[in-house]
């Protein structure tokens, strides 16, 4: 699957997700998932360490979400909210359409540490910043929540493209012939 279809298909995940969040729209995100998840385990061999560690990021990043929202700094509708989850369930499965389309979205990050610690550092609190605009994510602190959105993004890029045996659990390798990330 090349770069772009991929990159295409986590923007369409992400509006179904964050737009649709008050009307179970983004429930979609789960047929995405599967049909994603499926076609990705046949072409490619990603191992179960790489499953692992996709998992992790879904949590750590939901954790992140849940810990902003705990002390305040954005809000996510309480209608959204389950039982169980701090943050809303719309939103975990948005951090695992991310974990899952990571890899495919960012490889052409890897050997470029540098320059992806500053894209994760300028985009990530952007993308909330978007969510903001377009739904009922509420940024109730703007500058401490930017703060710590820009070392949480900035870290975690450059924690994985800095250190090539983490960068192995989220960049699975490609198939010779699939040239597109290669390319550029």
């Amino acid at each position: 699957m090349p770069f772009w279809i991929c990159f295409v298909l986590f923007e369409v995940g992400w509006t179904l997700t964050v737009v649709g969040n008050q009307s179970y729209i983004y429930l979609t995100i789960i047929p995405l998932i599967i049909v994603y998840f499926w076609f990705e385990n046949r072409a490619y061999q990603i191992s179960s360490n790489q499953q692992i560690a996709r998992l992790l990021l879904t949590l750590f990043g939901f954790c992140f979400d849940s810990t902003l929202e705990y002390f305040e700094l954005i809000s996510f509708s309480v209608d959204t909210k389950t039982p169980l989850l701090f943050a809303p369930l719309w939103l975990f499965l948005l951090w695992f359409w991310f974990s899952l389309t990571f890899s495919r979205c960012y490889s052409w990050l890897l050997n470029h540490a540098f320059f992806a610690t500053l894209l994760g550092a300028l985009f990530g609190p952007i993308s909330y910043w978007g969510a903001s605009k377009v739904s009922i994510v509420t940024i109730d602190n703007p500058l401490l929540f930017t703060t710590f959105s820009i070392i949480f993004w900035s870290s975690l890029f450059a924690l994985i493209f800095s250190f090539s045996s983490i960068s192995k659990l989220f960049i699975y390798k490609l198939p010779n012939n699939d040239k597109d990330v290669q390319s550029l």
